[in-house]
């Protein structure tokens, strides 16, 4: 089983929308603990992915979400 969750906004606020996502992906480990990963769509269309085998938890802790902090 897999969890999907999402976010939109206007990038105003980008730190607190990249803890949110951190901690939305450590709770939806509940739906499946196989893969985890995250996605970043601009204004523009472009789009940053990154994404890694395992829970959330260590998604979150191996820094494979600084990303979210990098990217608006």
């Amino acid at each position: 089983m897999c969890g999907i969750f999402g976010f939109a906004g206007s990038g105003s606020e980008d730190w607190r929308a990249a803890l949110l996502l951190q901690e939305l992906a450590k709770k939806d480990e509940v739906r499946g603990r196989h893969s985890t990963g995250l996605v970043i769509q601009s204004a523009k269309g472009s789009c940053y992915v990154k994404k890694d085998v395992g829970d959330g938890a260590s998604y979150v802790a191996g820094g494979n979400s600084t990303f979210l902090f990098k990217h608006k």
